[in-house]
């Protein structure tokens, strides 16, 4: 993995301050490349061929191409051979040069015939071109800059340095993250900036500046005509071959391991390609939110060699070291022992792998049983008594009975905006003065429904929305900025496309019945993995945010609420601000989640607006506010 930059013009100084920001993503080798019309700069993480050769910007021989790159191509060895017997040559091991090559011989289509995760940059001398490309799922960042000059970066951070880039907030995208906790789609939190989205390429013309952005790949749930049986051993046999190619490295390589049956079943395979396999967990003083337990006993079984981490966690200290890496705003609260835990595991491997990803493939989260048991509880209610009814419950001041209301009574997008979202949109016009919300002009519902396709059955709607939404800018933002941060690798063998296309291809009664979730998947592993682990009831990786705002953050929290600039600008109404305080103050767990987001939001703006912080040190809470 490694950071990427890249600008228009000749620049070398801006590029090393592009290049020092993101450091942490590629401390083994750095490079810049430079002509009259375009700088590029890379800080390498040296995972295969950690020779010189593969140093990047690499070029392709004759230096007509060069390529800056981040991520992973495992299929790389079976495209060099297919290129070399096509007439190309190779100076080093490394997939990088395999991209360009394919490049050379298919052009912009050569994404369609990587399996990976990537993000990479081409600059074409000859025709003047830049082409960027980014991995089908969005596993790997990829953001840009397009304002008469053009910039790009694996991190927003970087891209806030460029001369064109100003440090004002997007409002459209603040009303999208107080309804999912992240900023959905190709905007960011920050005006100027936007991402290419996943399964997208973009080619700029040098001369013009004009762009081209083309999709090249996309999520179906056209219907495969596999008998259970097959589905299983197609499932099982797509995971092995996705792990085992996810293991090949030239550093040493561990797991991530929950004890639940997404990393049993991914650390098993490991165990099967052969070798000893490092596995880590993580726990928490607060022991009902605590996975070493089942994790070391699944490590036993396996016989891994495995290693605890128990957090006792300051959330004032850690915090906003954590939203700084994050980026763009994003309130995931797992955001923190994610951090910790790449930090220990950083001590001990290069590589690691992680379960991310299964869950919304096999609807393993409880808001897809949720949604389900809404639907079917609202069934019986005629329509003409609905509307009536749900306002009947929104009269009551009980967020519990108005998200109960949400949730069988209401149109599918309130419905599942109710199960979602920190602040309803109900909460927001609340929340928000009236000038905020003609500013936002955000509309959440409109955005849900753009994902319900009623061609699709409803669970196939859901995992629709969450694979282009929240997998890519929450889950995988997660994943990848809190890894990275600590220069650690982190691989997710449940996101090969192909097993994701076998996957979505299955009838939802396969995923989730009864509610029962991920079925197939958990005949498709039974013999894999130990039953203990099959009977055990989804658990997600919990994370105790009531605790760590009531031991560590209450007062401090408190206080932000009440210096905060963005939370004090005109944008909130106070009156809705001190009721969400009063009600955490009561422990009232509806309102943990608000509060969290609001918090994060005052951290972020303190942070990347106010003060624009380029480096995460000296960031304790009580030192910011």
């Amino acid at each position: 993995m490694c950071g990427i930059n890249g600008l228009t013009g000749a620049d070398k100084p801006l590029m090393r301050k592009m290049d020092a920001i993101i450091r942490h993503r590629g401390p083994d080798q750095e490079g810049i490349f430079a002509d009259e019309r375009v700088t590029l700069g890379s800080c390498r993480l040296s995972i295969i061929d950690l020779s010189p050769k593969g140093r990047m910007p690499m070029h392709n021989g004759n230096e007509t191409l060069w390529i800056v790159f981040n991520g992973e191509i495992y299929n790389y060895q079976e495209l060099r051979q297919e290129l070399a017997a096509k007439g190309h040559s190779f100076r080093s091991k490394t997939d990088t040069e395999v991209i360009l090559k394919a490049y050379e011989q298919w052009g912009a289509s050569c994404v369609e015939r990587l399996n990976g995760e990537f993000a990479f940059c081409i600059y074409d001398t000859i025709r003047k071109t830049l082409f960027l490309a980014r991995d089908r799922l969005g596993i790997k960042p990829l953001f840009y800059l397009h304002k008469g000059a053009f910039a790009f970066s694996s991190e927003i951070k970087a891209l806030l340095l460029h001369p064109a880039a100003k440090r004002e907030m997007d409002w459209h995208s603040l009303g999208a993250y107080l309804s999912f906790r992240y900023v959905p789609g190709e905007q960011t939190i920050i005006r100027d900036v936007k991402k290419l989205l996943p399964g997208h390429t973009l080619a700029l013309d040098l001369v013009s500046m004009k762009k081209k952005i083309v999709r090249y790949w996309q999520p179906s749930f056209e219907q495969a005509a596999f008998s259970q049986a097959e589905a299983e051993q197609r499932v099982l046999s797509l995971l092995e071959d996705s792990v085992r190619r996810r293991m090949v490295a030239d550093v040493p390589l561990g797991a991530f391991l929950s004890g639940g049956i997404d990393s049993t079943a991914m650390v098993a395979l490991m165990m099967k390609s052969g070798g000893a396999v490092k596995t880590f967990s993580v726990g928490f003083d607060e022991q009902s939110f605590s996975e070493v337990e089942s994790s070391r006993l699944v490590a036993e079984r396996l016989g891994t060699e495995h290693t605890e981490l128990t957090v006792k966690v300051d959330a004032a200290q850690v915090l906003p070291r954590v939203v700084w890496h994050l980026d763009d705003l994003m309130a995931d609260p797992a955001a923190v022992p994610t951090y910790l835990m790449s930090e220990v595991t950083r001590k001990h491997v290069k590589v690691v792998l992680s379960g991310d990803g299964n869950d919304e493939m096999f609807a393993g989260y409880l808001q897809y049983e949720l949604l389900s048991k809404g639907a079917a509880l609202g069934a019986p209610v005629p329509f003409a008594l609905r509307p009536m009814l749900r306002a009947a419950a929104g009269a009551v001041p009980v967020p519990y009975i108005q998200r109960a209301a949400n949730l069988a009574l209401a149109a599918e997008e309130d419905r599942f905006l109710a199960v979602t979202s920190p602040f309803t949109p109900e909460e927001q016009d609340e929340l928000l003065t009236e000038d905020a919300r003609v500013r936002m002009a955000w509309d959440a519902r409109q955005h849900v429904r753009g994902f319900m396709d009623e061609k699709l059955p409803p669970l196939h709607r859901w995992l629709r929305f969450d694979i282009e939404n929240w997998l890519p800018d929450d889950i995988l933002v997660k994943s990848d900025r809190m890894s990275l941060a600590n220069s650690l690798e982190l691989r997710v063998p449940y996101l090969d496309h192909r097993y994701v296309e076998l996957a979505l291809s299955l009838p939802p009664e396969m995923k989730l019945r009864g509610g029962q979730e991920k079925l197939l998947f958990r005949r498709a592993v039974r013999n894999i993995v130990p039953p203990e682990v099959l009977a055990r009831k989804k658990h997600g990786f919990a994370v105790p945010i009531n605790e760590w705002l009531e031991r560590d953050l209450r007062h401090s929290a408190e206080r932000v609420f009440r210096v905060s600039p963005i939370l004090n600008s005109g944008i909130f109404r106070q009156g809705s601000l001190g009721r969400i305080i009063r009600e955490h103050q009561l422990s009232r767990r509806i309102y943990k989640r608000q509060f969290w987001s609001l918090l994060t939001l005052a951290i972020w703006h303190r942070l990347h607006i106010e003060e624009a912080r380029t480096a995460p040190e000296t960031m304790e809470l009580d030192a910011l506010f």
